[in-house]
């Protein structure tokens, strides 16, 4: 099976870099890339001694997309170039994935994206990193199988501590949506997938430390008979994130979601341990006998198996598991639950 070309527009979205080692260090034997773009002459400077680059033909946006028999692009802008570098992408009849949130601030210039992609029937993939976890896939699949009962709380939190990274903060006070809307909004994803679209969206933004920045956030999207709670705090000691699911049979819990601490760059990262998610019945399904069950996940990257699942529709093996519906009414969602509209 030959490898796939692709070649990534951006270094500057969070997830560029990592999203760059998953693919040369971890999916060498699935992607060949062929060339990396960035925003521009400045930022193809500051990054030219990254690690996560080295070896790679630096070209402009013009030339990239211009390279023959590419399969996709991975879109890793600064947000708010994401749409306009998506849109230089489907010009070109490219498959993308693209990092999020998938239309930054905008709703309308996102759906037209979305809707000319799903319509050309061309590979489309919205990068919220819990969507290829095999742990969080299970906790998905349990939530919505019966497992748990009625399943009527949903608590989460993306907690960061990003205290005395200046530079990195009055960047993100750019965006209203502060915390939440950064990091926050791949538990939204996580909440939406289970139990859809709520009655109603609350959402509190908070400056803990005192700077620009809206670095607390708390969104409750409540339900007619379920209610999720979530939470993304960037002044948080130690970070930590985590998830439990609450049903009339029992309970869920994945704590940490992330394991181990990367010193330098101050988020949770993978590492060789099996993650393991507690899981408690009251009476038996015909799944799981009542009672305690922990139930082990190796886990191989933040990222691998998403990219995986981008793989094999390029290759025409599986369809894209989420509607143009879905992604629009999710980043409404997002864009509500971070303060930006109202729901």
């Amino acid at each position: 099976m030959r490898k796939l070309r692709i070649a990534q527009i951006g270094v500057r979205h969070e997830h560029a870099d990592g999203k760059m080692n998953a693919v040369r260090l971890q999916m060498q034997d699935t992607f060949e890339v062929v060339g990396i773009a960035a925003e521009s002459p400045k930022w193809q400077e500051k990054e030219k001694d990254n690690r996560a680059y080295k070896g790679l033909q630096w070209m402009s946006q013009e030339e990239l997309l211009a390279i023959p028999d590419l399969d996709a692009v991975l879109v890793e802008t600064e947000m708010t170039e994401l749409i306009d570098t998506a849109e230089k992408c489907f010009a070109k009849r490219l498959p993308i994935h693209i990092d999020k949130p998938g239309g930054s601030e905008e709703l309308d210039r996102y759906a037209q994206l979305v809707n000319k992609y799903y319509e050309a029937n061309l590979p489309f993939q919205v990068a919220y990193m819990f969507r290829g976890h095999p742990y969080m896939k299970f906790a998905r699949k349990i939530a919505k199988s019966g497992v748990l009962g009625d399943v009527f709380e949903l608590d989460a939190n993306m907690h960061r501590n990003d205290t005395g990274r200046d530079d990195f903060r009055n960047w993100l006070a750019g965006y209203a949506g502060g915390a939440m809307f950064d990091y926050g909004s791949h538990l939204i994803d996580i909440a939406f997938e289970i139990f859809g679209a709520p009655e109603k969206v609350h959402c509190i933004r908070q400056r803990i430390v005192g700077d620009a920045l809206y670095d607390n956030g708390v969104a409750l999207l409540e339900y007619k008979k379920a209610t999720a709670t979530l939470r993304s705090c960037m002044s948080t000691p130690g970070g930590g994130r985590k998830l439990s699911l609450r049903g009339t049979n029992g309970t869920l819990e994945i704590q940490p979601i992330e394991q181990t601490t990367d010193e330098e760059h101050r988020y949770p990262l993978f590492d060789d341990k099996p993650l393991v998610v507690k899981m408690e019945i009251l009476k038996d399904t015909p799944e799981y006998k009542a009672g305690k069950h922990e139930i082990p996940f190796h886990t191989t990257g933040r990222y691998i198996d998403q990219l995986e699942e981008f793989a094999a529709m390029l290759r025409g093996e599986v369809k894209n598991p989420y509607s143009a519906e879905y992604e629009i009414t999710l980043q409404k969602l997002i864009l509500a639950a971070s303060g930006y509209i109202e729901w």
